[in-house]
C-alpha cells in the first residue's frame, strides 16, 4: 500500500464532490466502474460520448489507481483489459462519492 494513497483519497473525495467538470468525470468513472468490471476500451468510449476525452480519461483512471480505488486486470495477451473499483473503491463510491 502506498502510503501517499489515503491523502490522494481524500482529495479525490473532495473533488469529486465538488461542482465541477472533474467532479462529473470521477462520478460518472465511479458509476460506471459500480456496474461492474468493464473492459478498458469500452469505458474509453463511453466516457468519450459523454464528452469527456480519452487522455482526461486516462489521467482520472491513473489517479484513481494511484488512490488504490480501481484496479486493472490484464488478459494473458495483454489485449484485453479489464477494470474494476476495489472494494475499498465501492465502499467510497457507496458512503462518499454517491451519498
Amino acid at each position: 500500500m502506498d502510503d501517499m494513497a489515503p491523502m490522494r483519497r481524500n482529495r479525490l473525495i473532495r473533488t469529486a464532490n465538488a461542482n465541477k467538470a472533474d467532479s462529473a468525470h470521477i462520478k460518472f468513472i465511479f458509476s460506471r466502474l459500480n456496474r461492474g468490471s468493464m473492459a478498458l476500451c469500452r469505458l474509453l468510449g463511453v466516457c468519450s460520448k459523454q464528452g469527456f476525452t480519452p487522455s482526461a480519461t486516462r489521467s482520472m483512471l491513473s489517479w484513481m489507481e494511484d488512490c488504490e480505488v480501481i484496479e486493472y486486470d490484464y488478459s494473458d495477451s495483454n489485449t484485453h483489459v479489464q477494470l474494476r473499483l476495489t472494494g475499498l473503491g465501492k465502499r467510497i463510491y457507496v458512503n462518499e462519492v454517491q451519498a
